[in-house]
């Protein structure tokens, strides 16, 4: 035989996986009815073809890999502002609803759920928009929601199941990586597809099904760290692989046309491997030249693509950071409530390029506190563990610091996930369980 029953059955996962997610890239040429019948489709054939070796929550957290590059679409294949229910929500949900009937005990995380539910709600009050206030309080429950799915999957845990969800969140990043450029593809031929923009300086950018360009670098550039993460030191892929994966995925950013995810990669990187060449890593001291190197050659070239535009130019950030500084001193203890569209609407100004600048405007200290104190706590139980992910999900904070609600961006829930999983076994040989 040409393929084992295995491989055959790996490369037919890979392939729908792709069609999938391409399909839902043309949603605009196939309407309404076409799109959700092969969501159904493909949602009950995942889990069917996964019936066997891994049990049904387990198949639910490798759909929420798969699901993101789609995040951004609804099930009708219309926008995630028009309607949020995408089949990630749904998965999210449908996971959140086994936690519930499983006698999970409460924690911190569920109350500070809470918490960020009522608080929320009370935000309605104030809202011009309610419904917008509504979506982006779903959007940071859902966010809360996979810390406690991470925890809920620890008992599900092995070493098989959590490389295996780490090979569905790198395949969904390559996969994008596919749609970006079949969609530059499709735009160069006049077939519109995607979102997409043409920027002043004859820029041209483009995101995939992503509603943000900065979300599109920044999800790919989480997947060159973990093949950086995976080749240095765990030595599970050829130097081929990873040389040919690293060029495609750095392709795939110059494509997009984005600084965030570029910058918060070449910082991470060069973190990552000085923090290896310390602890003795052959392979880090060879690779930081080339990472050093590479950066004046990509800044060359995003320069290009940006029709001569500054790297560091700042795109008005330093401007919304002032004034979101005087919009909070206006309300600094409730804030001006839920909702982007709700911020432009009471105060006239978009939201701030800045984690800390945008919810310390929209929630006030008090909703400010709840939220970065489910986050610190996630940070203080789990970094003492040092998960590989801690580096990735750096990456992606150092862009949250440059880019609006990065809560929203949904790679940043599978993320929590892994790091939460990987650190399993150390925590179970912390409370007895493994000896």
């Amino acid at each position: 035989m040409l393929f084992k029953r295995s491989e055959f059955k790996k490369i037919l996962i890979y392939l729908s996986i792709s069609i999938f997610n391409i399909l839902f890239l043309f949603h605009a040429y196939l309407g309404s009815i076409l799109i959700i019948l092969f969501g159904i489709i493909f949602f009950l054939w995942f889990l069917f073809i996964h019936r066997k070796k891994w049990n049904f929550v387990q198949s639910l957290s490798f759909l929420l890999s798969v699901y993101i590059p789609t995040s951004f679409v609804s099930i009708l294949g219309t926008s995630y502002g028009t309607l949020p229910i995408t089949w990630f929500n749904i998965t999210v949900l449908i996971i959140f609803i086994l936690i519930i009937f499983s006698k999970i005990r409460l924690n911190f995380f569920m109350f500070g759920l809470f918490l960020i539910f009522i608080f929320g709600l009370l935000s309605l009050t104030q809202s011009i928009d309610q419904l917008d206030a509504l979506k982006q309080l779903l959007t940071i429950i859902l966010f809360i929601i996979s810390i406690l799915i991470g925890e809920f999957l620890i008992k599900y845990s092995v070493k098989e199941y959590n490389e295996k969800l780490k090979e569905y969140y790198l395949l969904s990043v390559f996969v994008f990586a596919l749609m970006v450029v079949l969609q530059k593809i499709m735009m160069d031929i006049g077939i519109a597809v995607g979102y997409y923009s043409f920027l002043g300086s004859n820029r041209e950018v483009y995101a995939g099904l992503f509603n943000d360009y900065s979300f599109a670098t920044l999800y790919v550039a989480t997947g060159s760290i973990i093949l950086l993460i995976d080749y240095i030191d765990k030595k599970r892929i050829s130097t081929f692989f990873f040389i040919f994966g690293e060029a495609v995925l750095l392709l795939t950013m110059l494509v997009i046309n984005s600084r965030t995810g570029l910058v918060s990669l070449l910082l991470t990187a060069i973190l990552f491997l000085l923090y290896k060449i310390i602890k003795g890593k052959l392979k880090a001291i060879f690779f930081l030249p080339l990472f050093l190197i590479s950066i004046p050659i990509l800044v060359a070239k995003t320069i290009e693509n940006r029709g001569g535009q500054s790297f560091v130019e700042g795109s008005g950030r330093i401007e919304l950071l002032f004034q979101a500084f005087e919009v909070f001193t206006q309300a600094p203890f409730l804030g001006v409530g839920f909702g982007l569209n709700n911020l432009y609407l009471k105060t006239g100004m978009h939201v701030p390029h800045n984690l800390f600048a945008q919810y310390l405007v929209q929630f006030g200290l008090i909703g400010f506190s709840i939220f970065f104190s489910i986050l610190i706590i996630f940070f203080v139980k789990y970094f003492k563990y040092k998960s590989d992910y801690l580096w990735v999900i750096l990456t992606v904070f150092i862009g949250a610091m440059l880019i609006p609600d990065i809560v929203s961006s949904r790679f940043l829930s599978v993320l929590i996930i892994l790091t939460i999983i990987t650190s399993t076994n150390k925590i179970k040989i912390e409370e007895g369980s493994i000896k």
